[in-house]
């Protein structure tokens, strides 16, 4: 298991097999730290499958939630990018 640290938050990135990763990421932003139930919080859980050498084929679920407003919000995703 790899971890980055980008600006936003960790990255976890899971080789399964060889042509699949999973994928788990997780942001939260507060505005005003002064404030409270202001802070909006997005899951992303993934998954990409590499097809073959430049094809693949790449399907997100993310779930938003915001305090305070109490929205949530659900979202799936999929991308298909193939190279020639």
């Amino acid at each position: 298991m790899d971890s980055l640290e980008p600006a936003a938050g960790p990255i976890w990135v899971f080789d399964i097999p060889r042509t699949l990763q999973g994928i788990v990421k997780w942001d939260s932003y507060d505005q005003d730290l002064d404030l409270s139930a202001d802070r909006a919080d997005l899951l992303t859980l993934g998954l990409n499958w590499f097809i073959w050498a430049k094809t693949k084929l790449v399907v997100n679920y993310q779930l938003y939630r915001r305090e305070g407003e109490g929205t949530v919000n659900r979202a799936i995703a999929a991308q298909f990018q193939a190279s020639f």
